[in-house]
């Protein structure tokens, strides 16, 4: 086993339990849908996390020959990838409440969970960075720093902003830009 496949099987394991978190929230959701109104907001930031994750397992893999082992990786790794289970958790509520407003726990969540994604991004930043050099984003790999910076100002202001079209738009918007990122 390299020292790549054994720091990225800590990795795997703990990003597949937030990923579960977050497809399970969202069984719990489409379960109860007769009982409880559906947030769409929930749903946007399901599929954000889930975009998130996946990104972040790809730019595990690009990075496996660049990485040496140390146990500050390790940790840093484990501190990651907890830190997203953490947020994964709190995406969906833990009951169904008819009687609460649909998007209550999305207002209530918004900001921990956006913050702990927006953290991990920008640690990932830095360590390509790092690692890389910032010659690696300019002049050829300036888009993707431009891309990302326009999807994290989105994040940030999804945690400010009030009233429910306006956020479920910025959502929808970072959501959207975020996916269509992965593939372009």
């Amino acid at each position: 086993m390299s020292t790549f496949e054994f720091v990225f099987s800590l990795l795997s394991l703990l990003l597949g339990l937030s990923m579960a978190e977050v497809l399970g929230g969202v069984a719990r959701t489409v379960e109860a849908r007769g009982r409880a109104p559906v947030s769409w907001l929930n749903m946007l930031l399901a599929v954000l996390m889930i975009a998130d994750i996946v990104s972040f397992w790809g730019a595990a893999w690009f990075m496996r020959d660049r990485v040496e082992f140390s146990y500050v990786v390790l940790i840093g790794s484990t501190l990651f990838a907890s830190a997203y289970y953490v947020a994964a958790y709190l995406v969906f509520p833990r009951t169904v409440a008819p009687e609460r407003e649909k998007d209550d726990h999305f207002y209530t969540v918004r900001g921990p969970v956006i913050g702990i994604m927006l953290a991990a991004n920008l640690t990932q930043l830095g360590l390509f960075v790092r690692l890389l050099g910032w010659d690696y984003y300019w002049p050829e790999g300036l888009d993707i720093l431009v891309k990302a910076a326009v999807v994290w100002l989105l994040m940030a202001a999804c945690i400010f902003v009030r009233g429910p079209r306006l956020t479920l738009a910025i959502m929808a918007v970072a959501t959207s830009a975020y996916v269509a990122g992965l593939f372009g």
